[in-house]
């Protein structure tokens, strides 16, 4: 994995909840790094979706940030700019560092994929069912 170059390839800033979902799944595939300062409370679809890709992601320190991606993700508090610049150096200084959240977020989505999330709800239908609930 090359060197990130800070500033990104299309050297600007870009909204997500402004792109098609299309739009957003090729920028997170081709990411070196991923930021998200913030997002919705409830859920956020470039959280999940780059988890899914294995982006490296730095992200504000919210529950749902915790929740989801965990110790597989950089979460820095959204108004300490201090930390979202250590955050930057460490990665974009570090090929091991990004690799290794990238490895971590891949298989951090497996837990959050339709058929693991399925095969939950069936164990747990199942046990209802069976009268062990």
């Amino acid at each position: 994995m090359p060197a990130p170059t800070l500033v990104g390839r299309t050297r600007r800033v870009l909204r997500p909840e402004l792109l098609t979902p299309h739009e957003r799944w090729g920028l997170l595939a081709e990411a070196e790094i991923v930021l998200r300062v913030s997002g919705p409370a409830d859920f956020d679809p470039v959280l999940t979706e780059g988890l899914r890709v294995g982006a490296p992601l730095v992200l504000a320190d919210t529950p749902l940030a915790r929740e989801l991606a965990g110790e597989d993700a950089i979460l820095a508090a959204a108004d300490q700019a201090e930390a979202w610049a250590r955050a930057l150096v460490e990665l974009g200084t570090s090929t091991q560092r990004r690799e290794e959240l990238a490895r971590g977020a891949r298989r951090r989505a497996e837990r959050f994929a339709w058929l693991a999330h399925a095969r939950t709800t069936l164990a747990a239908y199942e046990a209802l069912h069976a009268g062990n609930l």
